[in-house]
């Protein structure tokens, strides 16, 4: 949800001007504005005929250039004609313009923040009929962005929480390595580990024509241990009974090993004879100058000791996001305190939110808008902090927080020092996705202001195990 919530509410966020612009130039209507409340207001504004005839007029000159009608050569026909066949919808389309250009200029001339687009009025707007009104005055509801200010100091107390790197976790990451460098072999006798190739005979009864398979299979993936143990010490050459069903129980696994499709499965819940012609083991890789240099870079570590001592190090480097995270979360909940006093227009944000996403019910919106506003509030704090702070983000911080993103997703894949410009590439290819730059730009303004806020609360700090921080999350 929190996905949608941000996209939602970084449209809300932005100037309605942006998508005008292009209407904008030096004529605007006059404009009135009403008041609500602190948060709400009515603009109104009224164009008269001698506002939009030049527009129209000229416009459909063009038209009369270019219109081809049937029985006149291009550019021939009437201006009567030209005028009864597109003079109401060139009206329309040239007062929308004066529309939107004067409430652009209105709005960027008075600095207003809006929240979400003006909307039209619903109880004093009169109807309006381009047949025959000369005249028209339209109004709008538009939401202002109330003044935040969330003032930090160290009477503001938060927790910070820093994860413990055991031995366990660090011999952990070292058999990782191990696996994910080492070698394989061509063996003689057999482990349940090791990756088998063969024959696999189907067991029918006498007279039926028989059918071989060549299959691979891993004992080490039987969810039957007596299966399982029948593969033990095997030699090539030697044979194995064993039930396909029974040993691997999951239906894909099976139709995969057999050739058959999953709803056939159960048709062959009895013996197959599996003859082995190749046994191949996996090898972890010795731990050497090698692994070192592949995995922290040449010559960062000497030894295993360093090495495991630079382990720790790196694992307890990348849980820091982790407990920024955290403490974000406790900074967010702190900040919104902060402001829970602070009127904001929410009729029109449900009512806006209700006109411009689709697949927003009426109880869909109930359920979920408590939440969606206290987006809203920590975007509004997010800002206010950066701003007292003189925070500014540019692309290359944007790009920055791509690329460490890049990189972590590098680092699950078993690449933990991928290439900078393999690196560069993958987080451009990501910006270009949609919303990315927002998303990015966010985080890297979050990340931002909380390291200026660290300076400014007082942390009480805290170290917990992996599953003692995880359960920090659980409520």
């Amino acid at each position: 949800m929190i996905a949608c919530t941000s996209h939602i509410f970084f449209v809300l966020l932005q100037p309605i001007f942006k998508k005008l612009k292009k209407y904008y130039n030096s004529f605007i209507m006059n404009v009135l504005r009403k008041d609500i409340d602190s948060c709400n207001a009515v603009l109104s504004l009224e164009i008269t005929k001698e506002d939009y005839s030049p527009k129209v007029e000229k416009t459909i000159k063009e038209y009369v250039k270019k219109a081809n009608i049937p029985g006149f050569r291009v550019g021939m026909a009437p201006k009567g004609l030209v005028n009864k066949m597109y003079g109401k919808a060139v009206l329309y389309e040239e007062v929308n313009k004066l529309v939107s250009e004067s409430l652009f200029g209105y709005i960027k001339d008075n600095n207003i923040n809006l929240l979400g687009e003006p909307m039209s009025n619903e109880t004093e707007q009169k109807p309006i009929d381009f047949e025959t009104d000369e005249t028209f005055e339209f109004k709008f509801d538009i939401a202002i962005q109330p003044e935040i200010s969330v003032e930090l100091s160290k009477k503001d107390k938060l927790p910070f929480y820093s994860i413990k790197i055991t031995d366990e976790m660090v011999n952990s990451r070292v058999e990782n390595f191990r696996a994910q460098f080492g070698s394989y072999e061509k063996v003689d006798e057999a482990q349940t580990d090791d990756l088998f190739k063969g024959n696999l005979l189907e067991i029918k009864p006498e007279g039926e024509p028989l059918e071989v398979l060549d299959a691979m299979l891993t004992p080490k993936y039987m969810k039957d241990e007596a299966q399982k143990t029948l593969f033990e010490g095997k030699k090539v050459g030697g044979k194995v009974t064993f039930n396909p069903v029974t040993a691997f129980e999951n239906e894909h696994e099976i139709s995969s090993l057999l050739n058959i499709s999953k709803d056939k499965v159960q048709d062959y819940n009895h013996d197959f004879e599996y003859e082995i012609t190749e046994i191949t083991r996996h090898k972890p890789a010795e731990l050497n100058q090698e692994i070192f240099d592949k995995v922290l870079g040449k010559d960062t570590a000497k030894d295993e000791k360093e090495f495991r001592t630079k382990l720790s190090e790196t694992l307890a480097q990348s849980y820091l996001p982790d407990s920024d995270y955290k403490l974000l979360i406790d900074l967010k909940k702190i900040a919104l305190e902060k402001v829970e006093n602070v009127e904001f227009p929410v009729d029109f944000l449900k009512r806006w939110l209700a006109a411009t996403q689709k697949e927003m019910t009426a109880e869909k919106l109930e359920q979920d808008f408590p939440a969606m506003l206290d987006f809203l509030k920590w975007d509004l704090i997010i800002k206010n902090l950066a701003k007292a702070n003189s925070i500014e983000i540019s692309d290359e911080n944007v790009l920055e927080m791509a690329k460490q993103e890049a990189q972590m997703r590098f680092a699950q894949y078993g690449m933990p020092n991928a290439p900078a410009d393999i690196l560069e590439n993958y987080a451009n290819e990501m910006l270009k996705k949609d919303n990315a730059y927002d998303d990015f730009y966010r985080r890297a303004l979050e990340n931002r202001v909380l390291s200026v806020v660290k300076e400014q609360v007082t942390l009480t700090n805290k170290t917990v195990t992996v599953e003692e921080f995880n359960k920090l999350f659980e409520n």
